[in-house]
């Protein structure tokens, strides 16, 4: 619904959620390798290209930065004003990913 109504607040969490997925993965991945595995690659990470990861999100970027330079000061805004929101619900369901019963 926010995509059809607010499409400069949707790219914000759009935005948000892909490009803290992509670090956070990362980051996860190293922290493992570092805390358990005497800093050693996992296979899933021996096949990754070097540059590969920004080979996928420079063009997303790049598009993203393309929509939102034909905004008005009024859509520009809705993007930020939804920041807020995109941190509080991603950190929802990360909470709800890691809830214990």
């Amino acid at each position: 619904k926010m995509s059809e109504e607010n499409l400069p607040g949707f790219l914000c969490h759009y935005y948000n959620t892909y490009f803290a997925h992509t670090a956070g993965g990362r980051m996860i991945g190293k922290a493992v390798s570092n805390k358990i595995l005497d800093g050693k690659k996992l296979d899933f990470y021996h096949d990754y290209p070097k540059g590969a990861v920004s080979k996928l999100t420079t063009p997303v970027k790049d598009s993203i930065e393309e929509i939102a330079n034909t905004w008005s000061e009024g859509e520009r805004s809705q993007c930020v004003d939804q920041t807020p929101n995109a941190f509080k619900y991603a950190g929802m369901v990360m909470r709800q990913i890691t809830a214990t019963k």
